[in-house]
């Protein structure tokens, strides 16, 4: 049982890393550009409630 867990952890860190990086991507798109955000969300891979969501948070 844990060899099979463990066996997945390579590939959980690189769902992590995938999704920080997106994060990050779009993050720099929103305080750079003028971009909406259906062209961020297709650039960056995140879904558009996501990219909504940052602006959101960068806004504060």
């Amino acid at each position: 049982m844990l060899a099979e867990r463990a066996k997945q952890w390579p590939e959980q860190w690189k769902q992590v890393g995938e999704e920080n990086h997106a994060r990050q991507v779009a993050q720099k798109m929103l305080e750079r550009t003028a971009m909406d955000d259906q062209m961020i969300s297709e650039l960056s891979g995140l879904d558009i409630e996501q990219v909504r969501k940052l602006r959101e948070e960068l806004k504060q």
